[in-house]
């Protein structure tokens, strides 16, 4: 056996001729010999670390995409799941994983902040003492252009991996390495993520991907249109995804955003089939709601909670949201057989964020929008107005719990007994104070506090845990019965929901 040690600058130049093979036979070969030589290879100097790391990870990278070739994990361009999940391929598929990793973590040592300075340093002293004319401008674009490779290499490593352990059902890694490929930028991981979420009916984590889905422009669309494909394909499963929930006004408007972004499209290609789909799932989505039209419902139960005069203000919606709640829960409670009540609380917590868009955004929304007219605000004041880049949205169209509460106060701590207390929005507090809202600041941390203790139970809902029948009598006693949060909002706020009846 030969343990001779390597000299690094053999190994770079060994797969630099690697690289140039074009036969695919000759390159698989000359790729296992170099993963064998890989323990025998000196460690590199500063200057070549950089280039040593980013080159081992592509190694590991094309050998992996080779092997999956070779035993057919892949074509080239899309995995084979059966393959993947068969027990007789095992032994292939965790290679693959094997070296996929293995060039992720030599990408992450590449992407080192101080290995890519050293490096730079390093070139720019061995360029000098060979007097060679190569200007620092020249060497930083050089350096740029391998971290760039490799920002691109990473986010394909993690969204690949991703895919490998949800195809392996490893949840666990699915999400783990791809929310790292999100991060860096990946359509891919985020229309997977999206499809997961609406498999699995979390409703919550399913709307924070199409919105990342929805908002995703990238500055081309790759091979193939690929991109173009992944964002059809993940607004068909976002709208029939809300067509099963029977949101169906939901359902419609998703629909007819990915009808706008395909027709904007300069393609050339016949659409017209594709248009065929969507608007077939339109018109589909315009029948149901024309038959919800005709809303019945008894206002007799609803009568128990709320006086007439507020009753009259609830939308036939929140009406229908409340009474659900009620019935199901009612139901629940006759049967002998252990239950999860989520379904439970799932209608009337919709009811309260539909209240609090009505609020927060219809109203609070372009209050906001005029005092920016007037001054600047500060941008922690409005948060919840605010694009992931910081950039004030002009138009809301839904509001999410925590910018909810982010909208109306927030929470701070005394020094004093380390008690939590709530400060009311600025802004908030201003726009109460215009309209008349009678001691304004308590209104405000009442509600603060009642959202805060719903909010755990929402996330109970949203998420994998099973919810308990005093859960839901806990969110009844705040909403309807004991502190009677939903009474309390339509009265102090009556202004806002009058107008809504009278327009």
């Amino acid at each position: 056996m030969n343990n001779k040690i390597i000299d690094n600058a053999v190994f770079l130049k060994e797969f630099i001729e690697f690289n140039n093979i074009e036969d695919d036979n000759k390159k698989y070969e000359k790729g296992l010999k170099l993963i064998n030589d890989i323990e025998k290879v000196k460690e590199p100097n500063e200057r070549d670390e950089l280039i040593f790391y980013s080159y081992i990870a592509e190694l590991f990278y094309y050998m992996a995409r080779m092997e999956s070739q070779k035993y057919k994990i892949s074509n080239g361009t899309n995995y084979n799941v059966d393959a993947i999940q068969d027990e007789n391929n095992k032994e292939f598929v965790d290679r693959i994983l094997k070296y996929k990793m293995i060039s992720y973590d030599n990408y992450k040592k590449a992407l080192d902040n101080n290995i890519i300075k050293k490096s730079t340093e390093k070139m720019k002293e061995f360029n000098k003492l060979q007097e060679k004319q190569f200007k620092d401008s020249y060497i930083d674009e050089q350096v740029f252009g391998i971290c760039y490779r490799n920002r691109e290499g990473r986010r394909i490593l993690c969204q690949d991996i991703s895919y490998f352990y949800y195809m392996l059902n490893d949840e666990d890694n699915f999400i783990l390495f791809g929310k790292k490929a999100v991060e860096y930028g990946s359509l891919n991981a985020i229309s997977v993520f999206l499809k997961y979420y609406c498999d699995k009916l979390d409703y919550n984590n399913a709307c924070i991907y199409y919105e990342l889905m929805h908002n995703f422009e990238p500055k081309n669309f790759g091979t193939n249109g690929q991109n173009i494909v992944i964002k059809l394909y993940s607004y068909s499963n976002y709208y029939n995804f809300l067509y099963d929930l029977g949101l169906y006004e939901d359902s419609l408007k998703v629909a007819k955003e990915a009808k706008k972004y395909y027709i904007h499209l300069d393609l050339d290609i016949n659409q017209y089939e594709t248009l065929k789909i969507i608007n077939g799932h339109i018109k589909k989505c315009e029948e149901q709601i024309s038959k919800t039209k005709d809303i019945k419902y008894s206002e007799d139960t609803l009568l128990k909670y709320f006086d007439k005069e507020i009753l009259d203000l609830i939308s036939d919606d929140n009406k229908i949201y409340i009474l659900t709640s009620l019935n199901i829960y009612e139901y629940m409670k006759t049967t002998k057989i252990t239950m999860d009540y989520s379904a439970t609380l799932m209608p009337i917590l919709k009811a309260i964020e539909n209240i609090m868009y009505e609020i927060l955004a219809i109203n609070y929304h372009p209050f906001i929008v005029e005092t920016l007219k007037q001054k600047q605000i500060d941008k922690r004041d409005i948060k919840g107005f605010l694009d992931k880049d910081g950039e004030f949205i002009t138009e809301i169209d839904r509001l999410e719990y925590g910018k909810i509460l982010s909208l109306i106060g927030r929470k701070s701590i005394s020094y004093y007994d380390n008690t939590s207390f709530v400060i009311p929005n600025r802004y908030f507090l201003e726009f109460c104070k215009k309209n008349n809202i009678t001691n304004s600041k308590s209104v405000i941390i009442k509600i603060y506090n009642d959202l805060d203790k719903l909010k755990d139970k929402r996330n109970l809902v949203a998420h994998k845990n099973r919810v308990y029948e005093n859960c839901v009598a806990e969110c009844y006693d705040i909403l309807l019965d004991k502190i009677k949060l939903i009474n309390y909002l339509y009265t102090n706020f009556k202004f806002i929901f009058e107008n809504k009846k009278m327009n």
